[in-house]
């Protein structure tokens, strides 16, 4: 599946697209959306005059990208704002964790590759 980059904006409008019921719209971003594994249930569509408004939560930039990337190209969209929050399940007391850990089994691992001797009075 190709994926396009769209604006970091959070408004985007699309040039040529055919009018299209609202309703109608909303219908294909459903379907849409529901299809794709990317993009979480919690992220919901509103759709007036054809531009669409994208709200929720997602764990991942990627799944916000991608929500609006999905519904971008269905005929009848005039244009996005894409209003999806991204919240990370790891809490930041957690990632700090982690860190130091991982820093203390460098530190051993390196450690360990150190060798010290001497020989006739020189260190080696």
């Amino acid at each position: 599946m190709g994926s396009r980059r769209w604006p970091t904006s959070s408004r985007s409008s699309f040039p040529g697209s055919s009018v299209r019921d609202d309703s109608d719209i909303a219908e294909a971003i459903a379907e849409e959306l529901s299809w794709n594994d990317l993009v979480p249930d919690t992220v919901k569509a509103e759709v007036r005059h054809g531009f669409v408004t994208l709200r929720g939560e997602v764990e991942w930039n990627c799944s916000r990208a991608e929500a609006e990337c999905a519904v971008s190209h269905l005929k009848g969209v005039t244009g996005a704002a894409n209003l999806i929050t991204v919240k990370p399940r790891v809490k930041p007391d957690d990632i700090e964790k982690r860190i130091a850990d991982a820093i203390e089994r460098a530190v051993a691992l390196d450690a360990r590759a150190i060798s010290v001797s001497t020989s006739n009075g020189t260190v080696i």
